[in-house]
């Protein structure tokens, strides 16, 4: 194996206030009080039938249908539909707060260990904004090549997503391993295209899971050393 291919937002790199502590918040200026563990499971929940795209959205009114729409899910799960325009407004005002993208603790010294022996990459659903992102975190360097799916205009779960990729920079997929925090978009995918992967479950989210799993980049580089 040559190269380890990394997934970037919640793989590495997290927002600096977590999006249920947003939401929580946005809530709790409402009077409404929920737990975070609640909040947790309704954003896995709707994640799994509304994705955002990076691909087929990109203007500001775009995103904020989405977004309205997203939000609107979340609050019908949780049952808090009585008062929805007055929560929608909360949680639009909380979220449009300053909230940076920022490493997960163990990335950078991760990075360090694991490109001493592969080559390292990022393919990731993502904006044009990937390649700034990647530079404010001062992690370039580390990288071959960063690909988002707005550059390309294909997204996972499509698998000419990483066909592209594979066939752009000549690689072969019994010499990758994929890493990445999403068993629908990252693991499901790579499976099908039989490239090997682990999936990062920082949060314990994936109990019964059916592939090599870590909690950690820590734990990735024990497994590849």
């Amino acid at each position: 194996m040559d190269y380890v291919i990394f997934d970037f937002g919640h793989t590495l790199v997290n927002k600096e206030i977590r999006r249920e502590h947003v939401f929580r918040n946005a809530m709790s200026a409402c009077g409404i009080d929920i737990p975070f563990e609640l909040v947790s499971e309704s954003y896995r929940a709707v994640d799994l039938f509304l994705q955002y795209s990076s691909v087929n959205i990109k203007t500001k009114i775009e995103r904020e249908d989405f977004y309205y729409k997203y939000n609107l899910f979340l609050l019908r799960y949780l049952g808090c539909t009585k008062d929805s325009d007055r929560y929608l407004k909360s949680i639009f005002k909380e979220f449009s707060k300053p909230n940076k993208w920022i490493l997960f603790d163990d990335v950078m010294s991760s990075l360090k260990v694991l490109s001493k022996k592969y080559r390292l990459g990022i393919l990731s659903n993502w904006d044009p904004t990937l390649i700034d992102l990647v530079k404010e975190n001062n992690i370039l360097f580390f990288f071959d090549f960063i690909v988002s799916s707005a550059e390309i205009g294909i997204e996972k779960p499509d698998k000419a997503f990483f066909e592209h990729c594979l066939s752009k920079y000549n690689l072969n997929k019994e010499d990758i391993v994929y890493v990445g925090d999403s068993y629908n978009l990252d693991i499901e995918t790579t499976n099908k295209l039989k490239i090997k992967n682990v999936l990062v479950d920082r949060y314990d989210y994936y109990k019964y899971s059916d592939c090599e799993k870590v909690q950690s980049l820590e734990e990735l580089v024990k497994i590849l050393k």
